[in-house]
């Protein structure tokens, strides 16, 4: 009876541990890149080609967040943990995945076009420049970052096209991006 309570304890103890260490991040579960670089050229490249799907497949990486939350261990990521397990916390989820889709969907097929009257075969990627940088959530090895993609019309419009990123493991990972842009 004591070697099995004993056992008990250990696989406790090594299921704390696990879920506590700084392994959550699951790369192949993710879209990431290496660079914000080669992240921002892939947007651009999505918004040139009006590719939906495209930019959408950039954005499929709620399992990082979920994993970056879980990361964490604090009252309020527990909390916010415990909410996201519920069927309510899956529909809200769900909810704001569809809301993400619908916006890239009318940014790329209808929105762009009243935005840029210039072919956009045209924009260039001028650069980018970092207007938030903090943790994901208190504790966590993630850090979300906020972007502004400045894209070039070549006649002499800039626009900023804002988008959020999870950098960790040193990988940039698409978190959500603006249903617009923004003229300079």
């Amino acid at each position: 009876m004591n070697i099995t309570r004993h056992f008990f304890v250990f696989i406790f103890l090594v299921l704390v541990l696990t879920a506590c260490s700084d392994n959550n991040y699951k790369g192949e579960n993710y879209v990431s890149y290496d660079s914000m670089d080669e992240l921002a050229l892939q947007v651009l490249e999505s918004i040139k080609t009006k590719d939906d799907k495209k930019l959408l497949h950039l954005l499929d990486n709620q399992a990082i967040t979920l994993d970056a939350l879980f990361a964490a261990n604090t009252i309020t990521a527990n909390q916010l943990k415990a909410r996201l397990q519920t069927p309510q916390g899956q529909k809200q989820l769900e909810q704001e995945q569809l809301s993400q889709k619908m916006k890239i969907q009318s940014f790329l097929t209808a929105g762009l076009d009243n935005q840029i009257k210039t072919p956009l075969s045209q924009l260039k990627m001028t650069g980018f420049e970092v207007s938030s940088n903090k943790p994901y959530a208190e504790n966590s090895p993630a850090w979300q970052q906020e972007y502004n993609v400045v894209l070039d019309d070549q006649t002499g419009n800039y626009y900023h096209y804002k988008i959020t990123v999870i950098q960790w493991e040193q990988k940039f990972h698409l978190i959500e991006a603006a249903g617009f842009l923004d003229k300079q």
